[in-house]
């Protein structure tokens, strides 16, 4: 059952609209209110159908939905929230991390060759001062 679930989820990710991609996800919804015996599983697939709508948004841009790109950009700034237990204080604080590692991030270096030999990590930032 689990594995069908997942199939019928990343059947929906590739439908080729927005009109499609809620399509499946209701039906998703309904298919698990019949055959998903788990609370724990049927409030996600909730969870989903309600966000549905949000995430259909992704189908306003041209091309593919990836991402990778993304991920590769988040990657150092997850490991330094996660080294520093996350946030702690207000709203404006968390915000103000957040925009700090990101401006450092873009002074990080990528080539390879710039790379070799200096840590590369968010950390490097401090050390261009």
């Amino acid at each position: 059952m689990k594995s069908e679930l997942f199939n019928k989820v990343w059947d929906a990710y590739k439908a080729d609209n927005k009109t499609d991609f809620i399509d499946k996800i209701t039906q998703i919804d309904e298919w698990a209110k019949k055959n998903i015996n788990s609370i724990t599983v049927l409030a996600q697939v909730e969870k989903m159908k309600n966000n549905a709508q949000l995430f259909a948004t992704s189908f306003d841009c041209e091309g593919k939905r990836t991402s990778n790109m993304v991920d590769r950009a988040i990657k150092p700034i997850d490991k330094f929230l996660s080294n520093a237990q996350y946030f702690h204080g207000n709203l404006s604080s968390a915000q103000l991390t957040i925009r700090a590692l990101a401006i450092g991030y873009n002074f990080l270096p990528f080539c390879q060759k710039v790379v070799k030999g200096k840590k590369n990590s968010i950390y490097f930032v401090g050390q261009l001062t």
